[in-house]
């Protein structure tokens, strides 16, 4: 591994490298001008004040980075660089947790996680008490995406944790791999050939970043995704620098990266790729960490859900029209939160000895491209590139700028100058605790009014169904196979949240409530009536059936008891 201020000499000739950093700028200026009006409504923006005042910040970090001598030289430490960013991480994403996804809902002290993580609790609780992997009793879809993750959710309950605890529990194990993820950071950004102080900065990148702090904040498994691909890159790249051999936990890693999403197998593949790429054919038998886990599941997937493929995987599929347009304004994301960085990262193809993990990192553009975005803000589905945009950003300045003083300042006027937690802070806390507060009421307040056995149907899945005891039914088909097999309707939202069959849902399965948001409720939310709650408002048989029993509960929540004409009054049986 090079040492501070010892770079790897290039072959590549300086016409080419020169060729490659002006395309990579001319992208990053495209992605930046034309495109700024198609992300510049997103719900998280720059602020010209705060922008103003990190630039200055970052202007001075980068003048006291490039001092040789003085008494602002311990700035350029890497082990101080990595000390304050874990500790400004492990703050930011602790007070998140501890101000918005936890408190006291009706006098009871509970905690909660986004409402899609939500959904795997659901699944997790079912089958922690033995009724099964199922999100609603006798029905079995496989509606979420991320078994691993799932499992470790049942563990949890299955200790015995109570079911408010429980949520508490992910969030913490979330902010240790959150931190955990930083050093193997600042480790790749080495084994690529980043002087020391510029890999620590790198981690720092990624550590101050609002990506970082809100994943693991979430409650998703894409800070564990992120983790383990930083480790198992890592590896790789010290092992090749080294000229050792793999360790053989990489590949292991691998498997576990494979089963923790389900597009956690593309990462997994590219890992098990490099590690033969190093070692040979010799190593044939790592494939067997990440083909027998899939096949295990696969076996499952069809003994249980009969099913080749998820739910959730069938439900971004079909004729998405704007698809791939999409797709590439989805990766644009990236270029807001940390344009500089991206620019570094896209320069790595210019050199040799960088290509083939500046080409993975294309691979996850092009990934991100295929998602065809989402409904959360940030890049979460490129979250296993996350930790290879900034190693790669790092070892790119180091290879462009040859005084590791310099190539350090770059690298902090890049971490600094990203879409940090700092200033997104604000954005954060707005909101978050109110909405997640109102969801458990409504769920406590369900089991009270719901009578046992009859269903509850809602475009939301999550909380709601994890803190009450009601059957439900998922307007959006998640957890509902019918639904997901629709054809997309783009006016809904991104991929994913695109489908609704009202007719299916409400005319065939006569769910026995509704629980919805009546239109002009809540201003905040308008965006979500407009494409969902409106929609069943305002369709015939929900206002000929259900509308006119509509109960407000929760502060902005309705509570609609639906009338379909059945002589017995009680629940109606379930058409699957």
């Amino acid at each position: 591994m090079p040492k501070e201020g010892m770079f790897v000499k290039e072959g590549g000739t300086p016409g080419a490298a020169a060729a490659a950093l002006g395309a990579a700028a001319v992208a990053a200026a495209v992605a930046s001008g034309v495109f700024q009006e198609a992300w510049g409504s997103m719900r998280f923006g720059r602020a010209p004040g705060a922008e103003a005042l990190v630039l200055a910040a970052a202007v001075a970090a980068v003048a006291a980075l490039s001092l040789r001598r003085g008494r602002w030289r311990w700035w350029m430490r890497p082990d101080f660089v990595l000390a304050w960013s874990a500790t400004a991480f492990g703050i930011l994403a602790a007070w998140v947790m501890a101000t918005q996804h936890t408190g006291r809902v009706d006098g009871r002290w509970c905690s909660w996680l986004e409402d899609d993580p939500m959904v795997s609790f659901q699944y997790a609780r079912h089958l922690a008490s033995g009724a099964g992997l199922v999100w609603t009793r006798g029905q079995r879809v496989e509606g979420f995406s991320n078994p691993l993750w799932t499992l470790l959710m049942a563990a949890v309950l299955a200790l015995k944790i109570p079911r408010a605890a429980a949520p508490a529990v992910m969030l913490a194990i979330n902010l240790a791999l959150g931190l955990a993820a930083l050093p193997a950071v600042a480790r790749l950004a080495r084994a690529l050939g980043a002087a020391p102080s510029a890999a620590a900065w790198a981690a720092a990148g990624l550590g101050l970043s609002y990506e970082w702090v809100w994943a693991a904040a979430s409650g998703m498994e894409t800070t564990a995704l992120a983790c383990l691909c930083a480790w198992a890159f890592a590896g790789i790249a010290e092992a090749r620098a080294a000229g050792r051999p793999v360790p053989g936990w990489v590949p292991a890693l691998a498997g576990a990266a494979a089963l923790l999403r389900f597009d956690g197998a593309l990462p997994a593949g590219i890992i098990v790729g490099a590690t033969l790429a190093v070692e040979g054919p010799r190593r044939w038998k790592d494939a067997l960490w990440v083909a027998v886990p899939l096949a295990g599941w696969q076996v499952l997937r069809l003994a249980y859900f009969h099913a080749w493929i998820p739910n959730t995987v069938l439900l971004k599929m079909g004729p998405w029209p704007g698809r791939w347009r999409a797709g590439c304004l989805y990766d644009l994301r990236l270029d807001f939160q940390s344009r500089l960085a991206l620019l570094a990262a896209l320069s790595s193809l210019a050199w040799r000895r960088l290509r083939p993990w500046g080409l993975v990192f294309v691979a996850v553009l092009l990934y991100g491209c295929a998602t065809a975005g989402d409904f959360y803000p940030g890049t979460r589905y490129l979250a296993w590139g996350w930790p290879l945009l900034w190693a790669l950003a790092a070892a790119a300045l180091c290879a462009w700028i040859r005084r590791p003083g310099l190539a350090a300042a770059a690298m902090a006027l890049a971490a600094l100058w990203s879409y940090q937690a700092f200033w997104a802070f604000p954005g954060l806390m707005r909101g978050g605790w109110r909405a997640g507060a109102e969801r458990v009421a409504v769920a406590r307040l369900m089991d009270a009014v719901v009578p046992p056995g009859q269903r509850v149907a809602s475009d939301w899945a999550g909380t709601f169904y994890y803190y009450s005891d009601v059957q439900g039914e998922d307007l959006l088909g998640k957890c509902d196979p019918v639904v997901a097999a629709a054809r997309p309707d783009p006016g809904l939202g991104p991929t994913a949240h695109d489908k609704m069959d009202l007719a299916y849902s409400l005319g065939e399965v006569r769910p026995d409530w509704v629980l919805l948001v009546p239109p002009g409720q809540d201003p905040g939310l308008r965006w979500l009536h407009t494409a969902y709650d409106a929609r069943i408002w305002n369709d015939p048989l929900f206002a000929a059936h259900c509308r006119a029993s509509a109960r407000l509960v929760g502060g902005h929540w309705a509570l609609c008891r639906c009338r379909w004409g059945d002589p017995r009054g009680g629940s109606h049986p379930h058409p699957r």
